[in-house]
């Protein structure tokens, strides 16, 4: 995840990874850690105890200095255009936050993958597509997807006690009338 996240396109002065070790105890820092002393824009912070991912994520915006938050879960491996493509949309300044398109990377391994692979495909590309066109509210998925940290801010950040993070959010959201693009083109 990370030798993708330092790879994407994007200017690396102006791009921050920011790191929140929960409490590993399986390595996973001591890799975060050697990525982080190669590469300047990567910063680890490690969380003394953990508890959900709504309150890592709080954790790591919290340390985060730029106006448009991108999260990718540590699973995910984002197309190289993927960040420059979901901030175009933040160009209307009445959008709030945008889903990227999550893709399988193993689509074509096996029958069960690759129809797995089009369940996603008809989600995201049908569904949430076409809720986009019609101005309905687009979902949220919890990973590949961007918020404006002003909005984030202002409605409080995530609900640390929450372990659905991605729909609670969706849900304050919408509920202020804030705008979530949906981005197919932004894909990991």
């Amino acid at each position: 995840m990370l030798k993708t996240l330092v790879s994407l396109n994007y200017p690396s002065s102006k791009i921050e990874i920011i790191v929140v070790n929960d409490e590993s105890n399986d390595g996973t820092g001591e890799i975060c850690n050697h990525y982080a002393s190669r590469y300047p824009q990567i910063r680890v912070f490690n969380r003394p105890k953990s508890s959900t991912k709504a309150a890592a994520l709080n954790f790591g915006v919290q340390h985060a200095r730029g106006e448009i938050i991108a999260t990718f879960n540590a699973d995910s491996v984002p197309e190289s255009e993927a960040l420059l493509k979901a901030l175009k949309y933040f160009e209307d300044p009445t959008v709030a936050a945008v889903q990227g398109r999550i893709c399988s990377i193993n689509a074509n391994e096996n029958m069960l993958t690759r129809f797995l692979s089009y369940e996603g495909a008809v989600q995201y590309e049908a569904y949430m597509q076409g809720k986009d066109r019609l101005n309905l509210f687009v979902g949220l998925v919890g990973t590949c997807q961007s918020i404006r940290r002003s909005v984030l801010e202002e409605i409080g950040g995530w609900n640390g006690r929450s372990l659905s993070e991605d729909v609670e959010l969706l849900l304050r959201l919408t509920e202020r009338d804030y705008a979530i693009k949906y981005a197919s083109d932004a894909r990991t």
